[in-house]
Parts: C-alpha cells; structure tokens; sequence
C-alpha cells in the first residue's frame, strides 16, 4: 500500500511541474509540507511567466 501512495505522490508532483530532481529530492523528505510545495509550484510558474 505504501508504494502506491508513494507513486500517487509522485504523479501529483509529476502534475505541478516538478521535474524528477526535484520530485527525488522531495520524496527523500518524508515530512513534505504542502504549503510549501504550492509556494514552490506557483514561484516556478511566476519565473516561466517573466
């Protein structure tokens, strides 16, 4: 059951437009902070709209 999870999470991240360094480096960090990975997630597409 953890690894489906576990690939469910990465989907999600998949989706927000993490690339797979960054969704390695994330899913290494068992304590995400979904806050924090919406703030990354909208900064990135800020950074694509300049």
């Amino acid at each position: 059951m953890q690894s489906i999870t576990e690939l469910y999470r990465i989907i999600a991240l998949k989706d927000m437009g993490f690339n797979l360094e960054e969704i390695t480096d994330l899913i290494r960090t068992k304590n995400i902070d979904v806050r924090e990975l919406v703030e990354i997630h909208v900064n990135n597409i800020k950074e694509e709209i300049l």
